[in-house]
């Protein structure tokens, strides 16, 4: 009994604080640490202290909350100690994660069992009845009488397989589009049946109006693109062009025989190579400030959003003659807020400034200068205490939480009642107490034109008589000396939205029929929805691309089936938008299916994508590394880089950076740009090396103009250094900006591979 006291206690107040407070998971623990908390676990459960083994598997699921082996630790003990309805929500919770069925054979007939002892609905049973729910919206819409096919002889003759499952025609790729669409909330048949049309393209000479569309281009069009008059002849003519450019080079389609990893980019760092060829210069450390004047102007954090480049902090700092003061600017990240929709509330982007009672802070204090600020040859500290804006309704939120999880978690209607007393307890009790919230800064110097920035946000909450302090952030980061005029950073991407691209994709749709390549960059279009406008949704669109990708899969793509795999299995992961095991299960059959097949085939780079799909588990790193060996061999580069990165982080085989050097130069030597980035990172740190900044930069260059991505981001950051270039706040902008729009346009790569690049 008190088991199952202390036992519900855990599981409704993790379940609370995970949901209430948003927590991050900590970080991720090694293979040896996780191998230690199970033996933990194991010898804590044999003397008897059942409570404590308890404690440690909840501390593995919050950091793998979707390792299946911890709930089946947490099922047994419970059963054991004779805890049915709590053994049983592990069961199932063990049972809905783990994909492999000779693994829960005995958990699923012992969960059995118990279901009927308790009297309640089998975990079977009403996993097929919600499974069936779940894709009853898509059961209506019609289906093709017959599979379409797509004719092979554009492909050379080693590279037409067929899959040793079933046929995958289009009949089951519209089960597949119906599955991936069900992660939908709203009914999607009306576009599951508009995506089943192809979309009419040529109307230079016969325009067709929407209704003579029908509802396909409602979805697919964005407002105020009238389909009733014709196209410009300036979008005509420049697709046009493109297709005559295609056209003329043939050799796009044997592309298919490969994987697609990288573009080069070839060009793209023209204006900038003068500047980095004179580089070489190391960095110069001075960890005192001169003078309280040196430290005046204006300072930008390293710290910055990944989707916008936003910057997490931007201040100017001020010497007034009696000493120094500092203000903000209110364009930073530390200002932006976005929106919970579990709790129904808002608060800051950035959690520094987020209370841990939900409120939010009146942010127009921080808009004027501190004079606070105490200055020495050796720190600079800034104190900026936080008044309240508003606090919100923690009753409503409460209750807004608990009926989400009565609905989420099996016996949820309990778990629901023992998290509502829990809240209404610390609603009583926060009621009563008081908060003061402060935003401490300490910058020390580390070059003339950096510092580096300690970051902490403490809470005291008084309450009956007792203080307590709460550290809600605490982060340490650089901020790079920047000119007067600097503006904040926020990336905005508007590349496809013209209508070229809407006439591209149309045509490339229609095209594809001839030429089966071309549903590789058509794909790429529609994952990133690209020409196909403003109302059709994440899902939808996402759900195009499979249909796509798979049609070129099964006419022997080796490209597009190395696309799937790790796409299919990263669904069969996906327990947010798929919580039905059935769901998942099928795209974990369809991901070995695809990959078993490329092995029997002996494909290289194959060993490459089931090292990686071993490795993203929390076990069988052993077999992994055996995986990227097997690659090795083979000559794939992609097993050459992925075993480096393992000798570099010392797991599953003995660190070792001298070696790891070497895979990657294999590695870069059959031109995978990644690869260079790491050569030019050993050159920069001296791991495995002997640190030299001339060669860190030319292996950048060289990882850049091979179509690394991320080693626009490094070279950016070069630039903000001063760190084998002269250092340039501009050029590191200029160069961040490219690293975004490379970033966040991959189709771009994709059509430039296959020739049909808008040259805008």
């Amino acid at each position: 009994m008190i088991l199952q006291k202390k036992g519900i206690r855990f599981f409704v107040l993790s379940c609370t604080l995970c949901m209430l407070c948003g927590l991050s998971a900590q970080a991720q623990m090694t293979r040896g640490e996780l191998l230690r908390k199970f033996y933990q676990i194991t010898s804590l459960h044999n003397s008897g202290r059942d409570v404590d083994a308890i404690a440690v598997c909840e501390e593995i699921v919050s950091v793998y909350p979707s390792y299946p082996d911890t709930y089946r630790r947490m099922a047994e003990i419970y059963d054991e100690a004779g805890d049915g309805e709590l053994a049983v929500m592990m069961y199932r919770k063990y049972i809905s994660l783990e994909m492999d069925d000779a693994k829960v054979a005995e958990s699923r007939s012992r969960l059995k069992e118990l279901e009927s002892k308790l009297g309640v609905p089998h975990y079977d049973d009403e996993e097929q009845a919600a499974f069936e729910r779940a894709v009853k919206p898509f059961s209506s819409v019609s289906r093709p009488s017959s599979s379409v096919s797509v004719p092979a002889t554009e492909w050379p003759d080693d590279a037409v397989q067929s899959l040793p499952s079933e046929d995958l025609s289009f009949g089951s790729l519209f089960d597949i589009l119906s599955l991936v669409s069900s992660a939908e909330s709203d009914d999607e048949s009306e576009w599951l049946e508009e995506s089943l049309a192809e979309i009419p393209v040529d109307r230079r000479d016969n325009p067709i109006s929407m209704e003579q569309m029908g509802s396909v281009a409602e979805g697919l069009v964005p407002d105020g693109y009238d389909f009733v008059t014709q196209v410009p002849d300036s979008v005509i003519n420049t697709v046009d062009a493109i297709f005559a450019r295609m056209d003329k080079d043939r050799n796009v389609s044997e592309a298919c025989t490969e994987p697609f990893r990288f573009v080069a980019h070839k060009g793209l760092l023209d204006g900038f190579v003068a500047k980095l060829d004179g580089g070489g210069s190391p960095l110069v450390r001075k960890e005192k400030f001169t003078s309280a004047s040196s430290v005046s102007g204006k300072w930008i954090s390293s710290l910055y959003n990944e989707d916008t480049g936003l910057e997490f902090l931007i201040v100017d700092i001020r010497d007034i003659g009696n000493g120094l003061s500092l203000s903000f600017d209110t364009d930073c990240g530390l200002f932006r807020e976005h929106k919970n929709n579990l709790l129904k509330t808002s608060w800051n982007r950035i959690k520094s400034i987020w209370s841990t009672d939900g409120a939010r802070y009146d942010v127009r204090e921080l808009e004027e200068s501190m004079s606070s600020v105490e200055y020495s040859d050796d720190y600079l500290f800034v104190s900026c205490p936080l008044s309240k804006k508003d606090r919100p309704d923690l009753g409503a939120m409460g209750k807004n939480l608990m009926d989400n999880l009565s609905v989420m978690v099996p016996f949820g209607n309990v778990v629901s009642r023992l998290g509502g007393s829990l809240l209404n307890y610390i609603i009583k009790k926060q009621g009563n107490a008081s908060f003061q919230t402060v935003i401490e800064m300490t910058f020390k110097s580390v070059t003339d034109d950096v510092l580096s920035c300690e970051f902490i946000v403490r809470e005291t909450q008084v309450a009956s008589g007792t203080t307590k302090t709460v550290m809600i952030d605490d982060r340490t980061f650089y901020m790079f000396r920047a000119p007067a005029t600097y503006e904040a950073f926020n990336y905005v991407n508007t590349d496809g939205k013209s209508p070229i691209y809407r006439e591209l994709y149309g045509r490339l749709q229609t095209r594809s029929a001839e030429n089966p390549s071309l549903l590789f960059p058509l794909a790429m279009m529609s994952y990133c929805k690209i020409g196909m406008g403003g109302g059709v949704s994440d899902v939808s669109a996402f759900s195009k691309a499979l249909t796509q990708m798979q049609r070129l899969s099964d006419e022997g793509c080796v490209r597009a089936s190395a696309w799937l795999i790790p796409v299919y299995y990263n669904l069969s992961m996906d327990v947010q938008h798929y919580p039905l095991r059935s769901q998942r299960k099928h795209f974990r059959e369809l991901s070995v299916a695809l990959l078993d097949n490329m092995l029997q085939k002996g494909y290289s780079f194959a060993y490459g994508l089931q090292g990686d799909i071993i490795s993203g588990g929390t076990d069988g790193l052993d077999e992994a590394v055996e995986s990227y060996k097997s690659g090795m061999r083979s000559g794939d580069p992609h097993s050459c880089y992925r075993m480096g990165l393992a000798l570099m982080d010392g797991q599953s085989v003995q660190r070792d950076m001298y070696e790891a050097v070497s895979c990657f130069r294999k590695a870069a030597d059959m031109g995978y740009a990644d690869a260079y980035l790491q050569l030019a990172l050993a050159y920069k740190n001296g791991s495995g090396v002997e640190r030299d900044y001339k060669r860190y930069i030319s292996y950048l260059i060289e990882a850049v103009e091979t179509g690394s991505v991320d080693a626009l981001s490094e070279l950016s950051d070069a630039f903000m250094w001063g760190a084998g270039v002269g250092r340039d706040v501009n050029d590191a902008i200029a160069i961040r900006r490219l690293y975004f729009k490379k970033k966040d346009n991959a189709w771009l790569d994709a059509l430039e591979a296959y020739g049909c690049l808008v040259d805008e």
